[in-house]
């Protein structure tokens, strides 16, 4: 009797089926049992990205595709790979522009080295391996289910990530990942249902517009040639230790170690292998800004609040005041505005801390703070030395500083740098040259929590409710994790400081793609931090300021009316590498326990 049958990661035949592995019964052994692994389609391929062909059909992937999380889901270990399944609410695919057929994600899974120093992708990009691949299997919704489909010629639609163990801090959403795994799915044939189901989107990278498209096969017996290939160039990115996590604390039927479970590449055969124009767009490099701190005139949101600043700080009536409502198609397009790319936010310091000073929540960088030098992002080399937040009265509400074409988001993060020719912040703040903001809108439209933000959220939990309250943060994590994907698209202005005393210091970078986080964090944000009155701070922003004729510029990425939930464009390509995270974890033994970061308050 023949069945196919879709076991947590694979497409497996049952005969009383024929055993294989990756060790002796390995890949090149596989013909020998399963004839359709020694056909003339298979995968994987080593892509040659200069004899990739261009294909103007194929258009740029927007990560919303991938946003939407199961009803329900399970974590699976079928003892050749971890697999997530997706049990009920599967997304779809109806793209004609990215995929011939409308389909249907089943599952995702694995697959990596024998340890994290080595190479165990399955495809390879000019002949290089990387750690690991991530494979999300969808299947042609003509037919009923995924064993229906498999061997179908048409049947299956497979998106590959390579993953790349050089991320300098742990990526929260794959350490989320791998602790389900660890609660449930360490041995072959175990499996854990997943309670709080979460979206494949979490896991991947930024840049999704550069990829390659090819006909081959499952990387895994039976190999039905029935795969349409989508693999990406830009790959997800975890630590040291949790590559050595997966490699240690998983093991396979014969109970040895998980490890190794991938098909070397085999031959094109005269196949072609295709990319998207946006692929020949190139990222630059980018540039940032800062912001304030204290000053000693009592001031508020409140009773004191913005349209009373002017009375002990006149800077504050200036001409030059921010922020501002940004109007996208009276922005003028800059061809000097460089793409950003985000690995310059990629440096953890040394050593930081969070605190509640009654107006804000800061995370101030103490130690190896991150600089930039580079001219065409910024006039002067910067750097960071705080960032922070203003937020609304609750998760309905706008609490954001800038608008954009009259548009208030929930709240906004500004990443505060300041001019390296001084000694420190303080003696830039009040420089016509002194400072350097990005800011970024925070939209409530997430329908998960974000787990970098619920890492940072975490602190406050722990002991930053109240003003004055201080914790050193010994696990540093740097500001690139809490960024949005896209960072292509901005507006430059020059401008001052958004609460007293209003110093007309800064330049101003403020991006059009938003943070996203959940109803929960934002409800969370708006009432677990409190003022100097112990009531929770809320609505700690300023109102927009009149622009008294100062010119806005855009970046080429940023262009009139697009809303950040709209396609991005086709021929602009998203920059860079993003991560998502929850709480350190640590490997101990053959087990993956977690620990929150171990804080000393100040």
């Amino acid at each position: 009797m023949l069945w196919i049958i879709f076991v947590a990661g694979f497409v497996d035949l049952c005969i009383s089926a024929p055993h294989w592995d990756y060790g002796a019964k390995g890949p090149h052994t596989w013909g020998d049992s399963f004839g359709h692994c020694k056909e003339s389609a298979q995968s994987p391929i080593n892509i040659i990205t200069d004899d990739a062909l261009i294909d103007p059909r194929l258009r740029s992937v927007n990560r919303t595709l991938f946003f939407h999380p199961p009803a329900a889901m399970t974590i699976s270990n079928n003892g050749h790979s971890l697999v997530a399944t997706f049990v009920d609410g599967a997304y779809e695919i109806d793209d004609e522009g990215l995929l011939p057929f409308t389909a249907r994600i089943a599952q995702y899974h694995f697959h990596w080295a024998v340890n994290a120093q080595s190479s165990g992708s399955e495809h390879t990009l000019n002949g290089k391996q990387f750690f690991g691949e991530l494979h999300a299997v969808h299947y042609n919704v003509e037919y009923n289910s995924i064993s229906e489909a498999a061997d179908k010629p048409d049947g299956l639609a497979v998106f590959g990530w390579f993953i790349s163990a050089d991320y300098p801090q742990d990526n929260q959403d794959f350490e989320l990942f791998l602790k389900l795994a660890a609660n449930g799915a360490l041995r072959s044939g175990d499996s854990v249902q997943v309670q709080r189901p979460f979206s494949l989107e979490t896991l991947l990278p930024a840049d999704m517009n550069k990829y390659y498209r090819y006909r081959g096969s499952l990387t895994t017996p039976m190999c039905f040639e029935s795969v349409t290939w989508t693999v990406f160039e830009e790959p997800i990115r975890i630590s040291q230790i949790q590559a050595s996590g997966l490699c240690d604390i998983f093991s396979d039927s014969t109970n040895s170690a998980l490890r190794g479970n991938f098909r070397p590449p085999q031959p094109l055969k005269g196949r072609v292998v295709t990319k998207p124009p946006a692929l020949f767009l190139s990222p630059a490099d980018s540039y940032c800004y800062s912001l304030s701190p204290s000053f000693p005139a009592e001031w508020d949101y409140k009773l004191k609040g913005p349209y009373t600043w002017g009375k002990d700080y006149p800077q504050c009536t200036g001409k030059s005041q921010s922020p501002i409502d940004i109007v996208t198609q009276e922005a003028e397009h800059d061809k000097h505005l460089p793409i950003i790319n985000r690995r310059i936010f990629d440096s953890p310091p040394t050593k930081m801390k969070i605190q509640n000073n009654g107006h804000s929540l800061v995370v101030t960088f103490e130690e190896g703070a991150y600089s930039i030098n580079d001219a065409s992002l910024l006039p002067f080399e910067a750097e960071i030395a705080q960032f922070h937040f203003h937020w609304g009265r609750d998760y309905e509400s706008g609490g954001s500083e800038h608008t954009i074409d009259g548009k208030r988001y929930f709240g906004e993060l500004h990443a505060v740098h300041y001019n390296t020719k001084y000694k420190d912040i303080g003696e830039a703040i009040d420089k016509p040259d002194g400072l350097a903001v990005f800011g970024w809108f925070i939209d409530v439209d997430y329908p998960q929590d974000n787990q970098d933000y619920e890492h940072l959220f975490q602190f406050v939990k722990d002991g930053i409710t109240m003003k004055g309250d201080v914790t050193q943060i010994n696990t540093t994590f740097s500001l690139e994790t809490l960024l949005p994907a896209d960072l292509t698209k901005y507006y430059r202005y020059l401008g001052s400081l958004t609460t007293p005393a209003c110093y007309e210091s800064v330049v101003w970078t403020v991006f059009e793609e938003p943070i996203r986080i959940s109803e929960s964090q934002a409800s969370f944000l708006a009432g677990a931090i409190m003022d100097s009155t112990r009531m929770p701070i809320q609505d700690n922003f300023r109102p927009v300021q009149p622009l008294h004729g100062r010119r806005v510029t855009k970046s080429l990425g940023s262009y009139s009316g697009r809303r950040s939930n709209d396609p991005p464009p086709k021929f602009i390509l998203m920059a860079m590498i993003l991560s998502l995270h929850v709480v350190r974890n640590d490997i101990i033994g053959m087990q993956y326990a977690w620990h929150a970061s171990n804080t000393t308050s100040l």
